[in-house]
């Protein structure tokens, strides 16, 4: 998924009216994304966050626009199917984690077997 900051604290991705990831959003406004480095796997970003509002219109389709000037270089995203609109959800993260490594089991994680 293409994201992009907004400002200074917030994130944002797009997406389009009437898919099931808009839908769920607006009835549950939990945002959880997570990041691997394509070198490391092992080195990685997670954040929790929620969005605080959905941008519709020209300015979401020009938003997607912005995604694609950064993921694909291009001036303008070519693969809008006529009548389609977007919209793009803009996320406060809530939390941030860099893990670098494996993961320590909680306690009361897996036990060896016998």
């Amino acid at each position: 998924m293409w994201v992009d900051l907004e400002g200074e604290n917030e994130l944002s991705f797009n997406t389009s009216v009437g898919r099931v990831k808009e839908e769920n959003l607006r009835r549950d406004p939990r945002v959880y994304l997570s990041h691997a480095d394509a070198d490391n796997p092992f080195d990685r970003v997670q954040i929790s966050g929620e969005v605080v509002r959905f941008v519709e219109g020209q300015e979401a389709h020009d938003h997607m626009d912005r995604l694609a000037r950064k993921y694909l270089g291009s001036d303008r995203f070519e693969w809008t199917m006529p009548g389609e609109e977007r919209v793009a959800v803009i996320v406060r993260p809530l939390k941030v984690r860099h893990i670098v490594g494996v993961e320590r089991f909680r306690p009361g994680g897996p036990v060896p077997a016998p």
